[in-house]
């Protein structure tokens, strides 16, 4: 009959260690990939506060890396510019702002004509 030895086992308990670790590594996420979804969620927490504080926000887009957020596209109004900013500056995980939103022209209007 067979025994195994005990070097034999030794070998064994270690290889197994050795998986149990690589196990473990893989499926932790990397500090790279927590920045990402991270970075996701700002951006969907500011789009969805800005979506529920302006009227139009489908001209605002959003674009975050490491917590720094840009804020691009067109507003009607200086004051609806600054706005966003601060919306977009109160949620939770944003470290940087930067506010790039342009502010519409309003269309020149016609004057009357007199004859």
């Amino acid at each position: 009959m067979y025994r195994p030895t005990a070097s034999l086992i030794a070998v064994a308990a270690a290889l197994l260690g050795v998986a149990v670790v690589f196990a473990a590594c893989s499926s932790a996420p990397s500090q790279s990939d927590r920045k990402v979804v991270d970075d996701r969620v700002i951006a969907s927490d500011v789009e969805a506060r800005l979506r529920n504080d302006f009227v139009n926000a489908n001209d605002i887009q959003v674009v975050t890396f490491n917590g720094s957020v840009q804020l691009t596209g067109y507003v009607d109004s200086l004051e609806l510019r600054n706005k966003a900013a601060v919306v977009a500056g109160q949620v939770e995980g944003v470290k940087q702002l930067t506010n790039s939103l342009q502010v519409r022209k309003s269309p020149a209007r016609e004057l009357p004509r007199t004859s």
